[in-house]
């Protein structure tokens, strides 16, 4: 029998729970029918709570849960509860659209929330909805909920997503015309086909992307490397979703090259190929190569975003080299370190029985540094550096210290010496992309040294972007993205928002040195080489600055 503290008579006229056939008294609510069974439904308004609800309706708390699993944490405005007119103990809700049909489904190893909500055409939110279990991940074996709406699933099946070997596809992995919506929320959605509404001139092609990668989804156990570009593939579909609420569309279709020089040849064959705005090279630098020659005839424009030393962008007017080159990274770091630490001289750390694979940069720099008359310090030291290393500096300089190395190994050779000496003394240490994978400690300790470094890539985990767009992926997809430098599926996210804003901006038509664009991990900013030839095809000269301060604080500087 149910506790007559749980019960409470004001406003309504209410009725207690009995052990045997407990009901709910008659409330002034609407009513709905499902699957036979009449139920009283309320939305969710601003300031209530389970506690306050379930003594407004005269239910306890734990009922109100037991027909709504989804509320046992917290209520939302927005939410809809449902409770039955008349509620027995052995009452199980299972809240399902009007229309009240729903199968189950058992997922299989590999699938993801975005792929099952494709499959039935609905949203990832109404999977969640029934199966609340699933925000944290989804395990092979377990059992979905999964509403239907009008008719079949089959019939729910889009076109818009498919798996095929062939057909009018010629094997693409993907094919999804995505509309654009431009808001920063990051909420999945069922891909619809719209065309092209309004523009103000015809473009010449469609606007597409065209993503050719080696998933290797042929083999029995695919690579690392092919799942990061399976990531990278994820993080672009999410941002296409997320700019998706405009009358614009765009077309993206991913290709898995097998990483085969003649799969490449016959998908440049493609028309769907041809008519891209756009193409997503591989690495290899024979295929990249093969398809830029092709792209050149087609007039359609190959974005290089994961082989940082090709150079055919020199040389070809329709590759955009999407990493900075190490020659202009170097030059902006270097500028960089000369604005931030002007009037301190330069000091370099080389370890003589360690790793030093940062020597060419220390070289550049130390060059520039005597071409301007400034003579930097050399300190060498063998194993660890040592207090004493550093009693040739004169407490009347500001120096800044840059190690020749930026491996965490090395990098505690150091830091603890260069902990004490800095104290107060107003120093600096300048260092490597490699640290903005540090954690624990050695993050701890970029702080503690007030450490600025320079980097093509750069994610702030404690942002909110950053935190919002894990938290898709993990809703989409039912795990996290695989680590790496840089996260792939963050890559593809920035470089997808940077391309549909692109094309949509400049009504259809991909425009490379158009607007820059900050992401949230990686920027863009294309540019012609220095020669500023038409016969020349483009770099991203966008680099990070970013400075570790004592407060625990990571921010971008320039």
């Amino acid at each position: 029998m149910y506790d007559m503290k749980h019960l409470l008579i004001k406003t309504f006229m209410l009725m207690v729970f009995m052990a045997a056939a407990p009901y709910i008294a008659a409330l002034d609510l609407p009513k709905k029918n499902i699957n036979g069974t009449e139920y009283y439904y309320y939305e969710v308004k601003r300031g209530d709570t389970l506690f306050s609800l379930s003594h407004r309706f005269g239910i306890t708390r734990e009922l109100l849960v037991k027909y709504n699993p989804s509320a046992a944490d917290v209520v939302k405005a927005g939410d809809v509860l449902y409770f039955p007119v008349e509620a027995g103990d052995n009452d199980v809700f299972e809240p399902v659209e009007p229309g009240g049909e729903m199968i189950l489904h058992k997922v299989k190893k590999g699938e993801s929330l975005y792929g099952i909500s494709k499959h039935y055409g609905i949203s990832i939110d109404d999977i969640v909805a029934l199966n609340p279990s699933c925000k944290n991940g989804l395990k092979a074996g377990a059992t979905l909920k999964i509403p239907v709406r009008d008719g079949s699933p089959e019939d729910k099946n889009p076109e818009a997503v498919s798996e095929t070997d062939g057909g009018e596809n010629d094997g693409a992995v993907y094919d999804t015309i995505v509309p654009l919506r431009d808001t920063a929320e990051l909420r999945p959605v069922n891909p619809g086909i719209v065309e092209l509404e309004t523009i103000v001139a015809e473009p010449r092609k469609k606007p597409s992307i065209v993503v050719m990668l080696p998933f290797m989804l042929g083999d029995e156990n695919i690579s690392r490397q092919s799942q990061l570009y399976t990531d990278f593939y994820k993080g672009l579909l999410i941002a296409a979703d997320t700019l998706s609420n405009r009358g614009d569309s765009i077309r993206i279709i991913a290709y898995d090259t097998e990483g085969n020089a003649e799969r490449i040849s016959s998908l440049m064959a493609n028309d769907d190929v041809k008519d891209a705005s756009v193409i997503i090279a591989p690495d290899d630098v024979s295929q990249l190569q093969a398809i830029a020659r092709q792209a050149l005839d087609d007039e359609t424009y190959v974005v290089n975003i994961f082989n940082i030393k090709d150079s055919l962008y020199l040389t070809n007017p329709v590759v955009l080299q999407a990493n900075l080159p190490q020659a202009r990274m170097y030059e902006k770091a270097v500028d960089a370190l000369e604005t931030l630490y002007e009037g301190y001289t330069p000091v370099f750390l080389t370890n003589t029985s360690g790793r030093n694979e940062k020597e060419s940069f220390v070289n550049y720099a130390r060059q520039r540094y005597l071409d301007k008359g400034v003579a930097p310090v050399d300190i060498a030291y063998d194993g660890a550096l040592l207090a004493s290393n550093l009693d040739e500096l004169a407490d009347s300089v500001r120096y800044v210290f840059i190690p020749s190395s930026g491996t965490l190994a090395e990098f505690n050779k150091f830091s603890h010496v260069l902990k004490n000496y800095i104290g107060g003394r107003g120093m600096a240490v300048f260092g490597y992309p490699d640290w903005t994978a540090f954690r624990g400690d050695a993050l701890a300790m970029l702080h503690t040294l007030g450490a600025t470094i320079y980097s093509r890539f750069y994610e702030d985990k404690d942002s909110l972007s950053s935190r919002n767009l894990n938290d898709a992926f993990m809703r989409w997809y039912g795990r996290e993205m695989l680590e790496a430098v840089p996260v792939y599926g963050i890559l593809g996210f920035d470089l997808g928002n940077f391309l549909i804003r692109n094309i949509r901006n400049n009504d259809g038509t991909f425009v490379p040195d158009a607007a820059a664009y900050t992401g949230a991990q990686s920027s863009f900013g294309f540019v012609r080489p220095d020669s500023g030839s038409d016969s020349s095809g483009f770099v991203n000269d966008e680099i990070y600055i970013i400075r570790y301060d004592g407060d625990g604080r990571t921010e971008r500087i320039l």
